[in-house]
């Protein structure tokens, strides 16, 4: 299932501020930020459900055989994706990994490193 661009734009926010880089200037970037990484996830789900990677196209020569559409979205986003992140200094993994406020990564990982606050 894929989430709601509200999601990803909670999330590129919450990222954002805890990296000291969020601005209300960026809320532009953060929408097509938000859109980019919600159009690879439909990708990624409709590549799931395929069997081939290929489609026969008809064109006025006759058939012939082409990479199926998804992947020229998906290769679009992935370079959109790139210059958006590049553009607010942050990469794609610092969007993705877990930017919950609940702290719960950070305590489980002080204490499997024996450290105390």
């Amino acid at each position: 299932m894929t989430k709601k661009i509200s999601n990803y734009k909670a999330r590129i926010v919450r990222a954002l501020k805890k990296a000291g880089k969020y601005n209300d200037g960026l809320l532009v970037t953060v929408e097509a930020l938000a859109n980019t990484m919600r159009t690879l996830d439909i990708c990624s789900s409709e590549i799931d459900g395929l069997d081939k990677a290929t489609v026969i196209e008809t064109t006025r020569y006759g058939q012939k055989l082409a990479p199926h559409p998804v992947f020229k979205v998906q290769r679009d986003a992935q370079d959109s994706l790139a210059r958006l992140c590049k553009n607010i200094g942050m990469t794609y993994a610092d969007l993705v990994k877990d930017t919950g406020d609940d702290g719960l990564e950070d305590f489980m990982s002080r204490i499997e490193g024996g450290e105390s606050k």
